[in-house]
């Protein structure tokens, strides 16, 4: 029986060229994730609605995460901090990442860590290949961008942004197996006073910002979802799959039978790690407990067309993924 990476390599190579839809977890390491960027919008916002002398801010804290959603908790500190909204997302955001240059280098939170082993530098790899026709993602930041850049053998690739940069840039777009189109079709926040990305939009965030979107069902940005997914395999890495957006679009497209998959990491199971086992095996119950909820998981996406591969290692399926897909001997 073949392995998935076998499957894989087989499908994308007959296949006449794949979509990467990519969300916060391929930037692991460098700038936070979902949670943690809500976490951090948390922190700054509180001390505006919360006296010196009044409740712990801690707990305050604690209760709001337990009681709002991915969506509304931002909403909540939108309509707090005003204006400042997206300059503080922004701060957050690149707070701690040092340029282009720092996907190459060692990562400062894993020193151990090869710069082969992160799943932001194998999607760079794979962006190298004429069959990626074109990204999705769903982050704000221009960390993909920044890696292709500086890249050595780095791929041409735009940023779309808006209507207008698709419209500008369509005779690009049409130079087949050259140009990389990445679609940001949840917003775009580039560096301050980055000369490379001189334009940004509004971000899809909170929940009124999901809400307008849906609203404007002819947006570019649904309706470049949409195509993709109608008439692509698409290629789902670093992204839980359950943004309602993504969910919808792929609701709304699953009866084309596009076949997709998304690269996922085997364990599902919660489970707080033990702080004198770095690797925090799981139990032969935990086992079990991991398996149903990898089977449960896996019966659902199939309803969105889409098969779940699950690996222990991301970074190291990418990896071998990038040298089959190279491999030009017959599947």
């Amino acid at each position: 029986m073949p392995s998935d990476l076998d499957s894989l390599v087989r499908f994308l190579k007959t296949s006449t060229g794949f979509v990467l839809f990519v969300g916060s977890g391929i930037n692991y390491g460098y700038v936070p994730l979902w949670k943690q960027l809500c976490s951090n919008l948390l922190d700054v916002s509180l001390p505006l609605l919360i006296s010196p002398n009044g409740p712990d801010p801690r707990k305050i804290k604690k209760q709001i995460e337990q009681s709002y959603d991915i969506y509304n908790l931002p909403f909540l500190v939108k309509s707090l901090i005003g204006d400042r909204y997206s300059g503080l997302l922004r701060n957050i955001i690149y707070e701690n990442y040092r340029g282009p240059y720092q996907v190459h280098q060692i990562n400062k939170n894993a020193p151990s860590q090869k710069v082969e082993d992160t799943t932001l530098y194998q999607v760079v790899k794979l962006c190298q290949l004429p069959t990626v026709k074109a990204v999705v993602t769903y982050n704000y930041d221009t960390l993909l961008e920044d890696a292709l850049r500086v890249e050595t053998d780095g791929r041409d690739f735009v940023s779309i942004v808006d209507n207008h940069e698709i419209e500008s840039n369509m005779p690009t777009l049409g130079r087949e197996l050259v140009t990389l189109p990445i679609y940001h079709v949840h917003g775009f926040l580039p560096r301050r006073n980055d000369i490379n990305y001189p334009v940004n939009c509004e971000v899809v965030l909170a929940m009124d910002e999901y809400l307008n979107s849906f609203r404007q069902q002819d947006s570019w940005n649904n309706t470049t979802q949409i195509f993709f997914l109608r008439n692509h395999p698409c290629l789902f890495i670093g992204t839980s799959l359950k943004d309602i957006n993504m969910l919808r679009h792929l609701f709304s497209t699953r009866e084309n039978k596009t076949p997709h998959s998304s690269i996922r990491l085997s364990r599902l199971l919660e489970k707080t790690p033990d702080p004198s086992n770095k690797t925090s095996p799981m139990t032969l119950d935990e086992i079990r407990e991991n398996a149903v909820l990898q089977k449960l998981e896996s019966h659902m996406l199939n309803h969105y067309n889409i098969r779940a591969i699950y690996q222990d290692s991301i970074p190291d399926f990418l990896m071998k993924l990038n040298e089959q897909l190279r491999n030009r001997s017959p599947c």
